[in-house]
């Protein structure tokens, strides 16, 4: 038989209700007896229920884990690698969920991938307040357009807008003719699409703040742009699919901008160049170029920038490819303190970089229909050449027989990779006493194994005869070559200069 009182199992008010109706129905006074004593029963457990809540709130503020003051909690969290993490601390405890919440700053960054709905971005508006804000929206997500709609009131506390994914150009553009004072960073991708024409009152022609712009199929195309006066860096993409654009548009842009600092343009298509030689643009603060353009599209000619020295450019071939269409005008004032100089050239492409002091130089020439013909100085171009004191050839015999070496008059260290015998020869040709050009100041050769070794031997053998310095002479060994090759390509070597030198 059981201890346990047989209601034990029965909350105080089913008990007190199971002894209402127990009671002799004929006897109120009974009833109100037992009524009164139910409400009593229930204000002593509602009290007890408060006692126990506020207990256990005492408790979990006595923890480690809850005595973080609020700045240091809010600090932790805006270091915070996934956005997600800030979600999960708002369910931690309730002064973590009242301090995060209560923080307007952590709810600024509007990182939303296509599994986030509405409701979360209506939820991160309210938190954030008035505070400038980060959008950076996927528009893969089923809610995409409602969630950008959502920032329409609020787009002049907008701090960095950047949208990607598949794009309703006409939503973005109304969106964003509108002052965005705010505004210090913008990308928009429209890749896929033709090109989109910018409105003339794009951005309510009033974006003070605004540092840096990427457009992906958009070119800033109205007629009468507006200052920029933030503006440092602009990347410009348009793919094949964007069409024809003019080169005034893009210039007329530029113009707009006197602090830019860094561009980067890729073009797939030819530009429409309806500017003339006279119409040369002066950018003064720009230090950073990076062009490529399929069609080889003449941009370079057209830009005067003194202060520049990075330079990356890649264009296709043409019949005859000049070195002056590759830099921008007055070149030679980027490369007067260059003293570093490597040449690449193999099926596709033939590649110069150059390098000194604060500056760096990449030119690329690239065709998939075979050999490409560079005409490097041509039309009388004058770059500075003189000044290189150290030389990378790399390539193959189609190298021409003219290579840049004649014009080294100062160089000191060659480092040559041939891709053929007949490379080797054609190279140590031009630096043989007796053929080519004296190169008074070369001490060192740098050589990465080719069979055979001849020319090198010959090489070393004659500027030696010669009464030229010439050491060390250093064989880079391919990985293929066993240990008695390498030391028997090394005594070959050796021997030349022992028996030169008479040692």
């Amino acid at each position: 038989m059981s201890d346990s009182h047989p209601g034990s199992e029965l909350s105080i008010e089913q008990l007190v209700h199971a002894l209402i109706r127990a009671v002799d129905p004929g006897s109120p006074s009974a009833r109100r007896l037992l009524e009164s004593g139910l409400q009593k029963i229930l204000d002593v457990e509602r009290s007890l229920h408060e006692v126990t809540r506020a207990t256990r709130t005492i408790g979990n503020m006595l923890t480690p884990v809850n005595r973080f003051p609020p700045e240091i909690l809010s600090r932790v969290l805006e270091r915070r690698t996934r956005e997600w993490d800030l979600i999960t601390a708002t369910h931690v405890c309730r002064y973590w969920r009242y301090t995060l919440t209560s923080n307007p700053s952590l709810w600024t960054c509007f990182q939303f991938q296509p599994s986030h709905d509405l409701n979360r971005t209506l939820t991160y508006l309210e938190r954030s307040q008035s505070m400038p804000i980060d959008v950076n929206q996927d528009m893969r997500s089923p809610q995409a357009l409602e969630m950008l709609k959502c920032f329409a009131p609020h787009i002049a506390r907008v701090r960095s807008f950047v949208i990607r994914g598949p794009v309703n150009k006409d939503t973005i553009l109304h969106l964003l003719r509108k002052p965005t004072p705010s505004l210090r960073h913008l990308a928009i991708c429209f890749r896929g699409n033709s090109l989109a024409r910018l409105p003339d009152d794009f951005l309510g022609r009033q974006a003070p703040s605004l540092r840096s712009v990427y457009f992906d199929g958009i070119c800033p195309t109205f007629e009468s742009p507006f200052p920029l006066p933030s503006l440092t860096q602009f990347n410009l993409h348009l793919p094949s699919s964007a069409g024809p654009f003019r080169m005034s548009a893009l210039f007329r842009f530029f113009a707009s901008c006197p602090w830019l600092q860094k561009v980067s343009i890729y073009a797939s298509n030819e530009m429409s160049q309806d500017v003339t030689l006279d119409q040369v643009i002066l950018l003064e603060s720009l230090t950073e170029l990076d062009y490529t353009s399929e069609p080889a599209s003449r941009i370079l000619p057209y830009l005067r920038l003194p202060r520049l020295n990075r330079l990356r450019v890649r264009l296709s071939s043409e019949p005859t490819q000049k070195l002056a269409d590759m830099l921008p005008c007055d070149g030679q004032v980027l490369l007067a303190g260059v003293t570093k100089m490597s040449y690449r050239h193999d099926r596709y492409s033939q590649r110069i970089k150059l390098s000194g002091d604060g500056v760096d130089v990449s030119l690329t020439v690239f065709s998939l229909m075979g050999p490409i013909p560079v005409d490097w100085l041509s039309d009388g171009t004058y770059i500075p050449f003189g000044k290189i004191e150290d030389l990378t050839v790399e390539g193959s015999s189609n190298i021409a027989a003219d290579f840049l070496i004649s014009v080294f008059e100062n160089l000191r260290v060659l480092r040559v990779t041939p891709r053929d015998t007949q490379f080797a020869q054609k190279i140590f040709r031009l630096l043989h006493p007796g053929t080519g050009i004296p190169c008074p100041f070369l001490r060192e050769i740098h050589y990465t194994y080719s069979e055979p070794l001849d020319p090198l031997i010959n090489l070393v053998q004659a500027r030696l005869q010669a009464g030229y310095r010439l050491e060390p002479v250093l064989l880079a060994i391919p990985p293929e070559y066993d240990w008695d090759d390498e030391a028997e390509l090394r005594r070959l070597v050796a021997e030349v200069f022992v028996q030169e030198k008479g040692i």
